[in-house]
């Protein structure tokens, strides 16, 4: 069925071609050479492709890669300036696509950058002492500890409930401890548990004496 269609799309070139006298030919290629190209929703290649237009079809390449920033690029035969499309005359022409790594896919190395400014931010706000923030540093940069990034992690979301004022320093000490000594149980997070309440808090359905008792008695099974 696909080479019945793919046939026809050829026929209907053929006879584009002769009414309108000419087809362009269309180069692509893509940084990095492994990015997928598509033209009008078809997959024609892979790195580099070469697609023939004729005038009466307007071209939107599609080039994408997981990892990367998918990137878009429009044409159209004499395109107006204020288009969202790009013009192309009757002459065969190059397109080269470059796409971006997408910021949120970060790469193992940038995990471990952000991890380190994380352990200078705990650090600096006395959340952790220097001695603690050199173990966790050794960890994390030669992998000893599988858990070390979600201690990190951990940590970072406490500091957050500590700048909102909704535990205090002396609070998250023996949280911290515990994360520290490998006995944590990841199973339930205090964070978590601590965001939980501060949404209910924040709901209006329990009295400020309410959220204190049960603040307390969550933070009891941390110590």
């Amino acid at each position: 069925m696909r080479t019945f269609s793919r046939t026809l799309s050829l026929l209907f070139l053929l006879l584009t071609t002769q009414v309108f006298g000419f087809a362009v030919r269309v180069t692509i290629n893509t940084t990095p050479s492994d990015a997928k190209i598509y033209v009008n929703d078809e997959l024609v290649g892979t790195g580099n492709a070469v697609f023939i237009n004729t005038i009466a079809q307007k071209i939107i390449i599609r080039v994408e890669k997981p990892g990367y920033v998918t990137k878009i690029v429009k044409y159209m035969y004499r395109a107006k300036k204020e288009s969202e499309y790009l013009h192309y005359y009757r002459r065969d022409f190059t397109v080269t696509v470059n796409l971006e790594k997408d910021k949120a896919q970060r790469t193992g190395a940038d995990d471990d950058v952000s991890d380190l400014t994380k352990l200078e931010t705990l650090k600096q706000d006395g959340l952790i002492t220097p001695v603690e923030a050199t173990l966790l540093k050794d960890k994390l940069l030669d992998n000893s500890d599988a858990n070390t990034k979600n201690n990190i992690i951990e940590l970072i979301a406490l500091r957050k409930l500590i700048n909102i004022s909704f535990i205090t320093k002396d609070q998250f000490i023996p949280i911290k401890n515990k994360i520290l000594s490998g006995q944590y149980n990841y199973g339930k997070p205090a964070s978590e548990a601590l965001n939980k309440l501060k949404q209910k808090s924040e709901s209006g359905d329990y009295t400020k004496e309410d959220i204190v008792t049960l603040k307390n008695n969550l933070l009891q099974e941390y110590k």
